[in-house]
C-alpha cells in the first residue's frame, strides 16, 4: 500500500527533477515551496522504503524455493518481482541523493519539512559544496534515468495493470 500511494505523491518529485534540469531552484507552481509538500514527499519516500523492506521480507520468508507449493508466491514471476522492488529502491535512493545535495547547494525549494532530505544533506555536507553540486546533477540524471527505465520495464511486464487499473 505504501508503494502505491508513495508513487502518487512522489510523482511531484519526478516533476521537480525534470524542472531542476533546466532551472536550478525549480519549484512546482503554487505548491512547490510549501513545507507540508516537502514533508509529505519525504514521508512517502520513507514509507515506500519501509514497504520495500516488508515486501522483501515477505518474499524471502515465503520463497517457493524453500516452501514449494505451500509458498504464497508459488508459480509467480519471482525474478520480475525482485526487479520491480530493486527499481522502486532505486527511485527512492536517487530521490534522497539529489534532494540532500540540493539542500547543501542552496537550491532546494523547501525551507523546512523535508526531514529525510535534510538528514541526507547532513550526511553529504562534509563533502563540500563542489561535490554536492556534482552529486545534485548526477542524482537528478540518475533519478530521471531510473524512472524512465522503470517505465519501460513496467510497460513490458505484467505490472502494467497496476497503473492501468481504474
Amino acid at each position: 500500500m505504501f508503494a502505491f500511494w508513495g508513487f502518487l505523491v512522489l510523482g511531484l518529485t519526478i516533476l521537480e527533477a525534470y524542472g531542476a534540469l533546466f532551472i536550478a531552484d525549480f519549484a512546482v507552481p503554487v505548491i512547490g515551496t510549501w513545507p507540508v509538500v516537502g514533508f509529505l514527499e519525504d514521508l512517502f519516500g520513507v514509507l515506500v522504503f519501509v514497504g520495500i523492506v516488508i515486501f522483501a521480507v515477505l518474499r524471502l520468508t515465503n520463497s517457493p524455493a524453500t516452501h514449494g507449493r505451500d509458498s504464497r508466491f508459488f508459480g509467480s514471476h519471482t525474478k520480475g518481482a525482485w526487479l520491480i522492488l530493486f527499481m522502486i529502491f532505486n527511485v527512492v535512493w536517487t530521490l534522497f541523493l539529489y534532494r540532500g545535495a540540493q539542500i547543501n547547494t542552496g537550491v532546494f525549494p523547501f525551507k523546512s519539512g523535508a526531514f529525510a532530505s535534510e538528514w541526507t544533506a547532513s550526511l553529504l555536507a562534509p563533502l563540500g559544496e563542489g561535490a554536492n553540486e556534482w552529486l545534485e546533477t548526477i542524482g537528478i540524471w540518475l533519478q530521471i534515468g531510473v524512472v524512465l527505465v522503470f517505465l519501460l520495464i513496467v510497460l513490458h511486464s505484467k505490472h502494467l495493470h497496476i497503473g492501468a487499473a481504474p
